[in-house]
């Protein structure tokens, strides 16, 4: 369900490229990083043109972008996934989109999965 869920947005973000003028993106990644202590999640991509971030655990994770070391409370919040096949996400576009790399953390046990698409 979730994987089937990341395409349908990778499929939307497409069509708004397209809808934008924006080339067509043929180097678009989907990929789930297990997250524990500061995590790089998306490394610095210059060519980013578009970016979708997921959490698809079960409590709250905290990114940060421009390299910097992801901190419990402090930027991002990708609330837990409310309920199945549900997550709390971050759509970036464009205009709006950090080139740098993503680092994220939770103040839970274990991994936990954060998701991303991105493409440019």
């Amino acid at each position: 369900m979730r994987k089937g869920f990341l395409i349908a947005v990778a499929i939307l973000l497409l069509g708004i490229s397209e809808s934008l003028g924006l080339a067509a993106d043929t180097n678009s990644t989907e990929t789930n990083v297990n997250v524990a202590a500061s995590t790089t999640v998306v490394s610095k991509r210059e060519s980013r043109r578009y970016l979708a971030l997921f959490n698809l655990s079960d409590t709250t994770i905290y990114c940060k972008f421009g390299g910097r070391t992801a901190v419990v409370g402090e930027g991002y919040v990708f609330n837990p996934q409310p309920a199945a096949g549900q997550s709390g996400g971050l759509m970036l576009l464009d205009s709006v989109i950090p080139l740098g790399q993503f680092s994220c953390i939770h103040n839970s046990t274990g991994n936990k999965v954060i998701s991303f698409v991105e493409g440019g």
